[in-house]
């Protein structure tokens, strides 16, 4: 009897959370991520690319298109090796354990990223070693240098919401200290530092296709790009089942290679990456134009030494709840990328840091807001978002005054 009264209670909750999703979508007149409009706007030879993968007729014309992708990808981000993967944390974990970091090593990261990041150094044994960040929300390369010791084996800087990180400084201060170099790339497919592809500056680069990146697939998918043969061996061992062998059983790892129903979407995409991202830095401009001389904001301002792919455009602002409020009220669906820093969540809480660690990430952690920049998004829906953040603060600043 409980257990079909529970059963009973918990259908009720989940048609509760449908209705209450279906109510806010209703709501929403412009969304975060739209990828069924950024798909409709290759449909044709997206539809040409499937077509191509549903006439494959075995397992090695699969791993022949899969080839055709990595060395297409191989070509646009100027490295050797590409090797496609399930996910974005499968080829950081991969990229780790074939650069030889394993249980109790050290790797430092960052404390302001998706949370897949620190997961993907615990995932094989090692510990995560946050450094505070910088104010252009990256790790910063002098809280690094605090943090090396002999336990540290990597580096894993985060070229956050598309912006590239002080990647050089990264990578004298790892090889002074003969330290290796991944590159969590997931949000930054496009992004280049002094001209260079963000991916192409540590021993390895690691990418995500999942449908929120600017290369999109249908779910997960990842890519691994790097000029060190070594690490091409060891992960085609850990990511293919066929290599199923003591050096790849002993990694407890499940394979994880990119799924081909991903690959025509991919392709095509990454095909069209310049399109793509200057459609998403004009947004970014159209913000930044708008949005200039609003003091209770900070805006973007990457350096003229790096270019953005703008995955978020994501500015700083006073009475963040408030502007939130607003803009749902209005119809626009605004995100806070991240809610908690990894530091204090309680997936890491046995690390041992405490409120306070990293004050940088912690105030930015307070005020953060990312606007919707899909590719698909037209100009004049950021202007009208543009315009909803200055009547916002015109609006409050007039009750102040009032008060």
């Amino acid at each position: 009897m409980t257990t079909v009264y529970l059963k009973g209670i918990s259908q009720a909750l989940n048609l509760l959370k449908a209705r209450a999703k279906k109510y806010k979508r209703a709501l929403i007149k412009i969304t975060f991520d739209d990828f069924a409009e950024e798909n409709v706007l290759f449909i044709d030879e997206i539809a040409d690319e499937l077509e191509k993968a549903l006439k494959l007729r075995d397992l090695c014309e699969f791993e022949v298109y899969r080839k055709e992708f990595e060395a297409q990808s191989s070509d646009y981000f100027a490295c050797p090796y590409a090797l496609a993967t399930s996910s974005g944390t499968a080829a950081l974990s991969f990229s780790l354990t074939a650069l030889g970091v394993g249980p109790g090593d050290q790797v430092i990261t960052t404390p302001h990223t998706y949370i897949a990041t620190a997961l993907s150094i615990s995932d094989i044994g090692a510990v995560p070693v946050f450094a505070d960040i910088g104010k252009d929300f990256n790790i910063d390369p002098a809280e690094i240098g605090k943090k090396i010791s002999p336990r540290v084996k990597a580096i894993l800087p985060v070229h956050l919401y598309g912006l590239p990180c002080r990647i050089k400084e990264i990578c004298v201060l790892a090889k002074k200290h003969g330290i290796r170099v991944v590159e969590d790339c997931c949000q930054a497919q496009g992004a280049s530092f002094e001209g260079r592809p963000v991916g192409s500056f540590g021993e390895a680069g690691c990418f995500s296709f999942h449908p929120t990146k600017i290369v999109s697939g249908l779910g997960d998918g990842g890519m691994i790009i790097t000029s060190e043969t070594a690490v091409v061996k060891k992960v085609e061992k850990l990511r293919e089942a066929f290599f199923n062998d003591k050096e790849t059983l002993k990694s407890l790892k499940t394979p994880a290679s990119l799924d081909v129903v991903h690959i025509p979407f991919l392709k095509v995409k990454l095909r069209h990456i310049d399109e793509i991202l200057e459609k998403k830095r004009s947004l970014a401009g159209v913000y930044s134009s708008l949005l200039a001389g609003i003091p209770e904001i900070v805006l973007p301002r990457p350096e003229s030494n790096v270019a953005s792919s703008f995955r978020n455009y994501t500015i700083m602002a006073e009475n963040r709840g408030g502007l939130l409020r607003h803009l749902l009220s209005k119809g626009i669906e605004a995100k806070i990328f991240y809610d908690i820093p990894l530091h204090l969540r309680r997936e890491f809480l046995h690390l041992g840091y405490r409120k306070g660690d990293f004050p940088v990430c912690e105030r930015i952690y307070e005020e953060i807001i990312s606007l919707p920049i899909s590719y698909a998004l037209k100009p004049e829906k950021a202007a009208e978002i543009a315009e909803e953040i200055r009547r916002f603060y015109e609006t409050l600043r007039a009750h102040k005054l009032a008060n």
